[in-house]
């Protein structure tokens, strides 16, 4: 997923998506935070964000996250497989003059099957 926060464009695996309404609210936070800082939204050249989104299933000894999950009697729920979502997301904020990047990663792990319905 890539988003343009200077113009509230999108894409996803390259092809451009509808309107995201998070695209919209990073350039509401931009506009806010740029005016905050008395800089003018026109001496930013680009302001990105980049995301991938990796889904896998492992096993339950190779989890990485410390959580723990209880069913509906309050008993710990210990599974043979888990979900793994890893989000890793890129920022660029570029001027004329410099460039500012960050990084953020998250994982979030969850029995397979959970919740049950």
């Amino acid at each position: 997923m890539f988003i343009d926060a200077l113009t509230e464009k999108s894409t996803f695996n390259g092809v451009e998506t509808e309107p995201l309404a998070i695209a919209g609210e990073l350039r509401h936070w931009l506009i806010t935070d740029l005016k905050s800082n008395n800089i003018a939204l026109d001496a930013i050249v680009a302001a990105e964000l980049s995301t991938t989104i990796d889904l896998t299933k492992t096993n339950w000894k190779a989890r990485t996250t410390r959580d723990h999950w209880f069913d509906h009697k309050g008993a710990e729920i210990v599974w043979r497989k888990i979900n793994r979502c890893v989000i890793e997301c890129n920022s660029i904020v570029r001027t004329s003059e410099a460039e500012y990047r960050s990084y953020f990663q998250d994982v979030e792990e969850w029995p397979e099957g959970f919740p049950a319905t």
